[in-house]
């Protein structure tokens, strides 16, 4: 998963973990779990309310939606590190995000249940190197027993 995207899959990987589905008669089980420059939440929070009620930095929140702050803009957030024909292109296809995903309390992270690979983006502008390992360690803290986070690194804008 990657950025955002991490919410939804990480919830829908409920029940799919391989303790779940022993308990239920099941052979098979989702037993890895790829992260890139991903949001880790921990269930009963939002983005919003783990990260303080307020749209990211580089956000500009107008009304329900969410833009790219400009400045920088999306070029420097997003495709600083591609060729810049490639980067005008790729602007061109982005779409506003709603606030309303950033209000969407979680029931369930599946990177706590399920082994887990992060890949860190050390080129990230718009989710820091920093803030990647923050939420890594904390996120560790409620792994269950046996199981990990495991990071590594890329090199890598958002």
């Amino acid at each position: 998963s990657h950025s955002y995207g991490t919410l939804p899959s990480s919830g829908a990987l409920k029940g799919l973990d391989t303790a779940s589905r022993t308990s239920d008669g099941h052979s098979t089980s989702v037993t890895g779990f790829c992260i890139i420059a991903g949001l880790l939440v921990p269930p009963g929070h939002s983005v919003a309310t783990y990260y303080g009620d307020t749209p990211a930095p580089p956000q500009d929140l107008r009304g329900p939606i969410i833009y790219p702050k400009d400045p920088p803009g999306p070029g420097y957030l997003f495709y600083h590190d591609v060729p810049f024909d490639e980067a005008v292109e790729a602007i061109k296809t982005l779409k506003p995000q709603a606030w309303a995903v950033n209000t969407t309390v979680l029931d369930h992270a599946g990177h706590l249940v399920v082994p887990t690979r992060y890949m860190i983006s050390e080129k990230d502008n718009v989710l820091p190197p920093f803030m990647q390992r923050m939420m890594i360690d904390t996120a560790r803290k409620g792994v269950v027993e046996g199981l990990e986070i495991e990071a590594v690194t890329i090199e890598s804008s958002h």
